[in-house]
């Protein structure tokens, strides 16, 4: 197996770096927007939660799911597979259904020890 450098080991400031540096400012700048679409993607789900409660749906809803996870398939993209995406989109589904769930038990002063504290999302509060 290859020796592998250690960034740690590099003087900092080093032109060696620029290129990760560049990589990883413009992460920082995607993740800056992913957070704002999050919480405005966030703040829809607990609108459609609230108007389902209301109008008595079941908030659950398995064909819309599957819905979403057909329309992502097909968007343009160069690096996911489709499978990588859906396992994506599954778990932030998974994500947005249990902070929906704690935020309605926590709203009527329920207990949320039974909602899911592991995985790759889960609900830490």
């Amino acid at each position: 197996m290859k020796n592998l450098k250690k960034i740690s080991e590099i003087l900092p400031n080093s032109d060696v770096l620029k290129p990760l540096e560049n990589f990883r400012s413009e992460i920082d700048s995607i993740d800056q927007k992913l957070i704002e679409l999050f919480d405005q993607r966030a703040a829809l789900v607990f609108k459609v939660g609230e108007w389902k409660k209301k109008n008595s749906y079941e908030v659950h809803d398995p064909n819309r799911e599957q819905q979403i996870l057909n329309k992502i398939v097909k968007s343009n993209r160069k690096n996911l597979k489709d499978s990588e995406l859906q396992s994506l989109f599954t778990k932030m589904i998974e994500f947005y259904r249990t902070t929906e769930k704690a935020r309605s038990l926590i709203q009527h002063g329920l207990d949320c020890s039974q909602l899911p504290k592991q995985g790759s999302f889960g609900f830490f509060g």
